[in-house]
């Protein structure tokens, strides 16, 4: 009876990670989205009128603070960091599943030894060249 309630679990255990990985991003973007929305709610609330803002929209410390605030989020490093580690998370996961996979062999008659083997390889990849990326990164960073 167990053995036929582990591959059940873990189909329903990949589920529930994947949504909570779908729910942590958006989450994540929804604050982003807020916070950007907030600062263009001050930016209008600070203009009484239209011609205020009009006097606003040519000011150049609003231009220089818009500048310096999409200089500071797209920034190359800071998006390579973010890709590295985007690819740490997605090795990690990839290990476990391996590794889990490897487990449910123990307690199964099933044979999954090349999707745990793949599953491990490319986790192991992604995570080895992540970390490459951000110790390069860290070193450019130092140089520069």
């Amino acid at each position: 009876m167990l053995h036929e309630l582990i591959p059940l679990m873990t189909v329903l255990f990949c589920f529930f990670i994947l949504g909570l990985l779908v729910w942590h991003a958006l989450s994540r973007r929804r604050d982003t989205e807020k916070a950007r929305h907030e600062l263009q709610l001050r930016l209008l609330q600070s203009a009484g009128s239209v011609a205020d803002l009009s006097e606003l929209m040519r000011s150049e410390e609003l231009r220089s603070l818009l500048a310096a605030r999409s200089h500071v989020d797209s920034s190359p490093v800071k998006e390579s960091r973010r890709y590295a580690i985007r690819a740490v998370k997605t090795g990690v996961v990839l290990i476990f599943i391996g590794a889990g996979m490897l487990a449910l062999m123990a307690f199964s008659n099933r044979d999954w030894v090349v999707g745990a083997a793949l599953a491990l390889t490319g986790g192991l990849g992604l995570l080895t060249s992540a970390l490459v990326s951000i110790w390069l990164g860290g070193r450019l960073g130092k140089e520069s």
